[in-house]
């Protein structure tokens, strides 16, 4: 199971600042992110565009909490939002 999650881990994109003046353009380098919590991936190639804050997952990322925990709690994590798509 925490193979599978670790595959997901930064598998999300966001869009990096762009190269107007203050950060305007839009035309910004398309980084990895975390498609829970959006913080960058930090071995992105331009992960340095970004303030420290937002490199790597936030406090409160349940994916990040996933891969950290056993195989049973996920199971148990998964389940309940299973059932709550149910609902």
């Amino acid at each position: 199971m925490n193979t599978l999650l670790k595959k997901l881990e930064w598998s999300s994109y966001r869009q990096g600042p762009g190269s107007g003046i203050m950060s305007s353009g839009g035309d910004g380098p398309m980084v990895q992110c975390c498609p829970c919590c959006k913080g960058i991936n930090p071995a992105d190639k331009n992960a340095d565009d970004f303030i420290q804050e937002v490199i790597g997952h936030r406090k409160d990322c349940e994916l990040n909490e996933s891969i950290n925990s056993d195989d049973d709690q996920i199971i148990k994590e998964l389940r309940k939002i299973r059932e709550s798509i149910k609902e």
